[in-house]
């Protein structure tokens, strides 16, 4: 598939909410589908079934699995962005869900330690929606990115693991992406591991499906929405796109976490 975001979200809510996923596609028996995104129910889109061609261009082709290709030309019509080149796809936070949704960003200045406590106060001074999320510490996640929809939470660095468990487990979406310094080093340290246990690059400006933690083998589990990573010794395509990597390499590697609420996630 061509865009990233959506198909790392979409790969995020089949796991969370696979539901979900039923209720929103209406297949009209007509060679028609029918595609009501939670977040805009006001503005169906009714879509003619994926051709050949769009099966075997944007995604592995056959008709397993053509669910996400479905929503993704549904919501192409929806934004009047047809298949082919383009960029991001711009407002999907919210709009698979009808949920509240924040961006975490792992905070490594410490602008929410002790000596920075006025910053919730100065961020809206300057009519941003932030939070520093140790200074509600007794707030779920669940909750704390319900009061702050559309936000940033900042975060401290050292929890990601504790972060991932607890969103994983309450059925929330998450997506990141990793930084392109860290990507771009000469370093295997900054490689993933597929299920071969063969590195695999990590690419910048991509997202990704965050699908695993292990808090014993303190390792995070991603999902590449290609369908496959490159392989770090040849320029080829390789494996499922499942990668894994050391908890401190990915809290190292990544800006923050997008994080979205599910119907079942808790009140």
């Amino acid at each position: 598939m061509p865009d990233c975001r959506l198909q790392a979200a979409l790969a995020s809510l089949a796991q969370a909410d696979p539901e979900a996923i039923t209720k929103m596609i209406k297949d009209n028996h007509d060679g028609t589908y029918t595609v009501t995104f939670p977040g805009d129910k006001d503005h169906p889109q009714t879509i003619s079934a994926p051709t050949d061609w769009e099966r075997s261009t944007f995604s592995k082709g056959g008709n397993d699995g053509q669910w996400a290709l479905i929503i993704d030309k549904a919501y192409r019509q929806k934004i009047g962005q047809p298949f082919g080149p383009y960029g991001a796809a711009p407002d999907i936070e919210g709009l698979l869900t009808g949920q509240e949704h924040s961006f975490l960003y792992m905070d490594p200045d410490g602008l929410c330690n002790p000596l920075f406590r006025g910053f919730d106060w100065l961020a809206s001074k300057l009519g941003a929606q932030s939070v520093c999320a140790n200074n509600t510490p007794d707030i779920p996640l669940p909750q704390l990115v319900e009061r702050n929809n559309d936000g940033a939470i900042f975060e401290d660095p050292a929890k990601v693991g504790e972060i991932l468990q607890d969103a994983l487990k309450n059925h929330m979406l998450i997506t990141t992406g990793f930084k392109a310094e860290e990507t771009k080093a000469a370093d295997k340290v900054n490689y993933g591991t597929d299920k071969n246990g063969d590195h695999v690059e990590i690419e910048s400006g991509h997202a990704y499906t965050v699908t695993a933690y292990d808090p014993v083998k303190q390792t995070v589990t991603l999902r590449n929405p290609w369908g496959t990573n490159i392989d770090a010794r040849f320029p080829i395509l390789e494996g499922d796109g499942y990668v894994t990597m050391p908890v401190d390499q990915f809290r190292r590697m990544i800006l923050g976490l997008q994080v979205e609420r599910t119907s079942r996630s808790p009140k």
